[in-house]
């Protein structure tokens, strides 16, 4: 039986895309994809006719629906508490950028001639301060030793700047 549909932008650009693919795919829940423009991006399609368009409130909601499935809020061992830490400890770390499904983080919310990136040390800041939380649990992951719904919110941005930011900021 399928849990439900993910509406995705069709370029793979959206962060909550991204999040949910990922909640999906550790979950290893069965679903539809639908490939959409950004505007009708995340969007997860439940079989009795709800739509959720927010990404983390959805990862909750698959955790209930499917509580047989691999937990994310928490994983096992985790505290639910440490998980919503960590998830919230992301909108409070990311940098005040231009909003953008393409390039999310990246650049000054003021336009000029083109679009400046965000200083240096703002990515500097951003990852140091990343590096902290994740240095507060033992483990790899954002709450320790399990991944949690808070690695799939952080991990699509991350994998983003491992990317971008060397494109916009050269040397070490």
């Amino acid at each position: 039986m399928l849990s439900a549909t993910l509406h995705r932008e069709r370029n793979g650009w959206c962060i909550g895309s991204a999040q949910l693919w990922l909640a999906l795919e550790h979950k290893n829940l069965r679903y539809e994809t639908v490939r959409v423009l950004a505007s009708d991006a995340p969007a997860l399609h439940w079989p009795d006719g709800t739509v959720q368009t927010d990404s983390v409130a959805a990862i909750r909601a698959l955790d209930a629906a499917h509580p047989a499935a691999v937990p994310l809020w928490p994983p096992a061992g985790i505290e639910a508490a440490r998980v919503t830490e960590m998830v919230d400890a992301f909108g409070a770390t990311m940098p005040d950028a231009r909003e953008s499904t393409r390039a999310a983080y990246l650049f000054c919310r003021e336009e000029g001639f083109h679009y400046d990136p965000l200083p240096r040390e703002t990515f500097v800041a951003t990852l140091d301060e990343t590096e902290r939380l994740l240095g507060l649990s033992p483990g790899p992951f954002f709450c320790g030793g399990s991944f949690s719904a808070a690695d799939v919110v952080w991990a699509p941005v991350l994998e983003r700047y491992a990317a971008q930011l060397p494109c916009l900021h050269r040397g070490p």
